[in-house]
């Protein structure tokens, strides 16, 4: 059991995790049900770009702004749809990014 299974999860709602709770089959369930999440994401993830964004005010701290999908075999049949993953540097001294 996973601590994700027991939360009750509620439409409209935000949810943020840690990297240890990147289960994208558990996050696209919980997108299915029209919930929004955030997590720290992890450098070797198989994210692959569609649209970028990269123009943003400048002290936002916000680096760029991606839209796309998980590419390997694995996390593509677990998270079928679009994932967003912005990037900012204003909180940490390193590149953080969020899935």
């Amino acid at each position: 059991m996973n601590a994700m299974d027991v939360i009750p999860y509620e439409k409209s709602s935000f949810y943020i995790f840690d990297r240890g709770y990147n289960d994208f089959k558990r996050l696209y369930a919980l997108e299915s049900i029209g919930a929004y999440f955030v997590v720290r994401g992890k450098k070797n993830n198989d994210f692959k770009p569609m649209k970028w964004k990269r123009r943003f005010p400048l002290g936002s701290g916000i680096l760029s702004d991606a839209i796309g999908y998980m590419d390997g075999q694995l996390t593509m049949g677990k998270y079928p749809d679009k994932i967003r993953m912005p990037s900012e540097s204003k909180f940490t001294p390193q590149l953080l990014r969020i899935v």
